[in-house]
C-alpha cells in the first residue's frame, strides 16, 4: 500500500484535544489545540499521552455553567459538492478521560517508570479504530514510519489570519533505536522526527500499512530524537483500562447523527479558482 493511501485511511482516526475555552476579547478562528489523540475503539475511546490529559484538566471551567471546556476536534470524510468539495469538522465533548498512574513489570523494565499513557472517552461513536501492532519483531531498527497529529497546534492550521487547512499533518522517517537494545517487543523506541508541541499523543504507523506501532510522547529539545511507546504496551494497558474501568455509552451519539443534526460541526468548502 502506498504511503497516500495509508495516510487517507488513518486520517479520520486521528483526533485533536482542544479547549473551546476563549481568552482573548476577539473570536479565535479555531479551538486551541493541546494535544493528538487517536481512536482505537470505535465507541468513542481514543489513546493520548497522560501529560496531554494533566493539560485538560488544568483548563477552568465556566464560572456559571460550570461546563468544562475540553473538546475533540474530528474529520469526516471530503465530499463532492458539485462545484468543489467540502469537509465537515466535529466538535464532540470529552465524557471522561482516565490516566495510567501505576505500572509494573515482571521484569526490569527499560522505559518510562509509569509510561505516559491516557484514556478519552468521546461523546461520539463511529470513529474508525487504527489497530495496535502486537507481533514480536516489529519495532526492527530502520523500520519506515510515518506519523501524522497537530504539530504547533492551531498555529500550523491558522496561517493567513483564517483557518488554511484542518488536516493532520504527515511526517516521515525510520525507527532509530529501540529499547534497551534490538529485541523482539522492546520496552521503548526513538524516530527521527522532530517533536513539536500538539503533537504528543499522535500514533506512529508503519509506512505501508495504517497499523499503529506506537504512540508519540516526548522528545529531546531541538532535535529530530523523538521517543515513543510501542503499541504492544498500549495494547496491553488498553485490555486492562478495559476491565477495570467502569465505561458507559450509553447516549453517546453517532458520528452519522451529528453531521445529520448539524450538531457541533462546521463545514469547510473548497472550489477550483
Amino acid at each position: 500500500m502506498e504511503l497516500t493511501d495509508v495516510y487517507a485511511k488513518s486520517r479520520r482516526s486521528i483526533i485533536a484535544l482542544a479547549s473551546k475555552a476563549v481568552l482573548s476579547k476577539t473570536n479565535p478562528a479555531f479551538p486551541e489545540i493541546l494535544g493528538t489523540a487517536f481512536v482505537i475503539d470505535e465507541r468513542g475511546i481514543a489513546v493520548t499521552n497522560r501529560h496531554v490529559v494533566r493539560a485538560l484538566e488544568k483548563l477552568q471551567r465556566h464560572p456559571k455553567t460550570k461546563e468544562h471546556p475540553a473538546i475533540a476536534i474530528a474529520l469526516s470524510d471530503v465530499q463532492p459538492t458539485g462545484v468543489g468539495h467540502s469537509l465537515e469538522v466535529v466538535f464532540p465533548n470529552i465524557r471522561r478521560w482516565d490516566k495510567l498512574t501505576t505500572f509494573t513489570s515482571s521484569d526490569k523494565f527499560y522505559g518510562e517508570q509509569i509510561p505516559d499513557v491516557a484514556f478519552v472517552q468521546l461523546d461520539v461513536r463511529g470513529l474508525p479504530a487504527l489497530p495496535l501492532v502486537t507481533e514480536e519483531r516489529s519495532w526492527e531498527i530502520g523500520t519506515q514510519i510515518a506519523t501524522a497529529g497537530f504539530p504547533l497546534g492551531k498555529d500550523a492550521l491558522v496561517i493567513y489570519g483564517q483557518v488554511n487547512q484542518v488536516a493532520p499533518i504527515l511526517r516521515v522517517g525510520v525507527i532509530a533505536s529501540v529499547y534497551p537494545f534490538p529485541c523482539p517487543k522492546p520496552h521503548g523506541f526513538t524516530i527521527d522526527i522532530m517533536t513539536l508541541g500538539g503533537e504528543s499523543g499522535s500514533p506512529i504507523f508503519l509506512q505501508h500499512q495504517p497499523a499503529v506501532v506506537g504512540l508519540l510522547h516526548a522528545g529531546f529539545n531541538h532535535t529530530n530524537i523523538t521517543m515513543a511507546i510501542p503499541s504492544w504496551i498500549v495494547q496491553k494497558m488498553f485490555e486492562s483500562y478495559l476491565q477495570k474501568v467502569p465505561l458507559d455509552f450509553s447516549g453517546v451519539p453517532s458520528l452519522e447523527d451529528l453531521l445529520e443534526k448539524k450538531k457541533a460541526v462546521s463545514t469547510l468548502s473548497s472550489s477550483a479558482v
